[in-house]
């Protein structure tokens, strides 16, 4: 007991007793002063003010930046004067926290997930814009995903005050809006600019970013920060307006909108547009089989059970892809397909519309499509945008369209099945350019395609349109690629 009252008695241990409770009441007024003065440590380390919307490296760095800048008090009372946050309670920026949160700065919202800062804002966090699925579940994907339902809330929110009505073309200035990413902080910053084909011009700020390809849209962009991407843009584009199932005249309405660049050709993109494709083709052909729809090419057959998942695949990216990309680099422009399709999922291509009024991720005419949608067991989306806007229903017409051809066919084609190769090309073939040359030109087919009959020997015999065949000849480099990446194995003859 003495040796006990000496050591509580003893001048060295009252002191370091006095230091450590000194240290602990020092945490605990900085911990509350920093949660008290709006400042939040962020994941890459940084500390952000949400009332000035400064970041700085350290804390004592940042603290000591806004007491000159009149946003912190001398003496720190925690009860700091801070501008007024008069921003909407929109998305502009949600920062990941270092300690795994998600914090809004508009609002002042902390949340254990961006889902919950989205719902609290009143904006709707579905599986078309920011998705569930494992295979997005990346800072790069989950910023691409964010950027889209902020782009597309600015629309709503503006659609009664926009007036273009003429169709944007490279010759006149249009008003798009870039959503840029920063990898280190997570932070997604929108840039409004003026668009006029490769020209830009940035409303305000320092931002150096620019046009490495105009396409509308689909427009590529770059940025000299190489710490930034361009990971979305609003855009306007020609839109079809309908009244009782029949398209009236077409007005020119802003869209959202991730456009495929060099900086976004990324393993982790190409991984989650694989990912879409083969979910929605499975679930295409789940529901064709659930819906025991008949095949016409072989009775007795379901459709889903005749068709070939890997040339529906090939069909919908060669659509999308010149044959010049392809012949230079197979690989790479079925993942520039895939990139693309990671890159906006199930509004790919939905803006998507040729000279010749083909739409969408099929490219399906309005006559064409028309004809399968009325065929009621095929259970076909009826209206024309609306079904080849729904990914599903495309994949079941083209599925269709596929299986009608193949029964269009001689009987010894038939015979040999889709599991061949070169049917797998007539099919091609009468996707682009109708049944019947295809069935007439199938006796010369080879000498066709690779140019060894001139058009006059092949005349009588049904020459194919030069677009067909450059169709065939891509389906021919596309399809060993779609193969390989479905984990078949390549024969010599096929490679």
């Amino acid at each position: 007991m003495q040796a006990d009252s000496y050591l509580l008695s003893s001048p060295i241990l009252k002191f370091a007793i006095a230091i450590a409770i000194s240290f602990a009441l020092l945490v605990s007024f900085s911990a509350r002063a920093q949660a008290s003065v709006g400042i939040f440590q962020m994941a890459d380390g940084s500390f952000y003010h949400t009332g000035s919307g400064i970041r700085d490296a350290s804390y004592a760095s940042l603290e000591s930046r806004l007491k000159t800048l009149g946003f912190l008090t001398e003496e720190h009372t925690g009860t700091p004067e801070v501008t007024s946050n008069s921003a909407p309670s929109v998305l502009l920026q949600i920062f990941r926290m270092s300690d795994g949160r998600y914090f809004h700065p508009a609002s002042g919202m902390l949340a254990s997930t961006e889902a919950e800062i989205y719902l609290a804002q009143g904006v709707p966090y579905t599986t078309n814009h920011v998705s569930s699925d494992s295979s997005r579940n990346t800072d790069l994907l989950r910023a691409i995903d964010r950027a889209k339902v902020e782009l597309q809330a600015r629309i709503n929110r503006d659609k009664t005050t926009y007036g273009i009505k003429t169709t944007p073309t490279d010759d006149i200035w249009v008003d798009v809006t870039l959503a840029v990413w920063n990898k280190t902080t997570d932070e997604v910053r929108y840039v409004n600019a003026k668009k006029r084909g490769t020209k830009l011009e940035i409303a305000s700020g320092n931002e150096d970013i620019f046009v490495r390809n105009s396409n509308y849209i689909n427009s590529e962009y770059a940025i000299s920060d190489l710490n930034s991407i361009v990971v979305g843009v609003r855009y306007p584009i020609l839109k079809s307006i309908v009244a009782n199932g029949v398209i009236t005249h077409y007005e020119m309405h802003d869209e959202a909108y991730a456009p495929y660049s060099r900086d976004l050709h990324l393993p982790e993109v190409v991984s989650a547009g694989q990912t879409y494709l083969d979910t929605t083709i499975n679930k295409a052909f789940d529901e064709m089989r659930s819906a025991n729809i008949a095949s016409r090419s072989a009775p007795g057959q379901l459709m889903a059970d005749v068709v070939d998942e890997d040339l529906v695949k090939s069909i919908i990216i060669i659509e999308h892809t010149d044959l010049g990309t392809l012949q230079n680099d197979p690989k790479y422009a079925v993942e520039r397909f895939l990139v693309t399709l990671g890159l906006n999922t199930s509004d790919t291509y939905n803006h998507s519309r040729s000279s010749a009024n083909a739409f969408g991720l099929a490219q399906f005419i309005p006559s064409t499509y028309a004809s399968f949608a009325a065929r009621t067991n095929l259970g076909l989306i009826p209206e024309f945008e609306a079904g080849l806007k729904d990914h599903v229903n495309a994949i079941r017409v083209t599925a269709a369209h596929l299986d009608d051809s193949l029964a269009s066919m001689p009987s010894d084609v038939k015979q040999i099945g889709i599991s061949n190769d070169k049917v797998k090309e007539y099919l091609a073939a009468a996707y682009n350019g109708g049944y019947s040359k295809v069935r007439t030109a199938i006796q010369i087919w080879d000498e066709q395609i690779s140019g060894l009959y001139q058009p006059a020997e092949i005349n009588i015999r049904s020459r194919l349109y030069p677009e067909t065949i450059d169709y065939v000849k891509k389906l021919r480099l596309a399809l060993p690629v779609v193969k390989v990446r479905s984990g078949i194995q390549l024969t010599s003859d096929t490679q």
